[in-house]
C-alpha cells in the first residue's frame, strides 16, 4: 500500500476512533501488504509527536487492512 494512502486512511482511522484529526502523520515509505507487517510513523498531535505503530492484520485480495496502537508515551 503506497506510502500516501496509508497516511490518508490512518488519519481517517484515529478521526474515527478519537474524534479528533491529528495534525499530521508521517510514515516511513509505503506499507508492505503481508499481514504481521509493521510500520511505525509519526502522530504530531497538539504539537506532540508520538508513534503510531501500523501493523496489517488482515489482506483481502488486494485491500490491506491494519490496525493502530499509538502508545502513550510522546516521541524525542
Amino acid at each position: 500500500m503506497q506510502e500516501k494512502t496509508v497516511e490518508r486512511i490512518a488519519t481517517e482511522q484515529l478521526t474515527n476512533a478519537i474524534g479528533v484529526t491529528p495534525e499530521d502523520l508521517d510514515c516511513p515509505g509505503d506499507l508492505a501488504g503481508k499481514v504481521g507487517t509493521e510500520m511505525t510513523c509519526v502522530l504530531t498531535s497538539d504539537g506532540e509527536k508520538y508513534d503510531a505503530i501500523l501493523t496489517v492484520d488482515h489482506v483481502d485480495g488486494g485491500r490491506v487492512h491494519f490496525e493502530i496502537d499509538v502508545p502513550p508515551n510522546a516521541t524525542e
